[in-house]
């Protein structure tokens, strides 16, 4: 296979009487391909919202401020990485790395803070 394969999350062989042997994959060029690209984002945001919304609404009760900071974070680096890959891999790593790097792991921080708290306290 040539091409970006990473965009290609599924590989399809085309199957009856006569079928060609050839791999059907996402188209990668032109509009079409920054349509499938952008989908594609959609796709890998979904793989890793459950646990930012769960912690949101856990550390939003404790740390609003610091939470609604975190998810303007995360919000803005999606949108990045959206319009990033649309025009070609590569081009969605700040995205990634403001979204996935940065606020994700701060969500979870304020969670294990909020942990730590709470252990201490029912040591007192």
């Amino acid at each position: 296979l040539k091409g970006n394969i990473r965009a290609n999350v599924y590989i399809f062989k085309l199957i009856g009487e006569n079928a060609p042997s050839n791999a059907a994959v996402l188209e990668t060029d032109g509009d079409v391909g920054a349509y499938n690209r952008s989908n594609r984002s959609l796709h890998h945001m979904v793989e890793n919202f459950g646990l930012l919304l769960m912690a949101t609404y856990m550390c939003g009760k404790v740390f609003p401020v610091a939470a609604l900071i975190v998810v303007l974070i995360f919000c803005i680096g999606r949108i990045m990485h959206q319009i990033g890959y649309t025009k070609g891999y590569g081009s969605h790593g700040v995205g990634f790395l403001l979204s996935n790097v940065v606020a994700s792991p701060l969500m979870e921080g304020l969670c294990f803070v909020i942990f730590l708290q709470s252990a201490l306290k029912a040591y007192e």
